[in-house]
């Protein structure tokens, strides 16, 4: 059995809605960036909201990342790891509004089988097979 998703009813709906509202939005460290949009988007999934940790505490990248040393996660990886559980065994098994690392190494949305992610010069896509690993959300 794999990693269970915490969705809840309607979540479908929520994702579309996140994705259309989001998506002028412009970048700003720790308010509205990869990781603060990506969990800001499973929280209205599931209600599960992992951003007060950071949200709002950085304003770069060597912030955000010396940030992320002191709350105890050395990369991305053990981030994602350590708010999400065990990552997929394959990233072509991520579904529709679960949570991958991209090529990049940011994290991003799955919609199908692309990932759409943040980046200081808006938003991003990659390919979903081409992600270093994704998290049932």
């Amino acid at each position: 059995m794999g990693p269970v998703s915490h969705k809840t009813e309607g979540w479908e709906t929520r994702l579309q809605a996140a994705l259309k509202q989001d998506i002028e939005r412009p970048f700003e460290w720790s308010v509205y960036d990869c990781a603060t949009w990506a969990f800001s988007v499973r929280a209205a999934l599931t209600g599960l909201d992992a951003t007060p940790a950071w949200k709002g505490k950085y304003t770069s990248l060597a912030g955000g990342l010396r940030l992320m040393k002191r709350l105890g996660w050395a990369d991305y990886q053990a981030m994602g790891t350590a708010l999400l559980g065990a990552a997929l065994d394959d990233v072509r098994l991520a579904q529709r509004g679960d949570i991958a690392l991209g090529p990049d190494g940011g994290f991003g949305v799955v919609v199908g089988r692309c990932v759409f992610g943040l980046a200081p010069d808006g938003i991003t896509a990659s390919v979903l097979a081409d992600c270093r690993m994704a998290w049932r959300v």
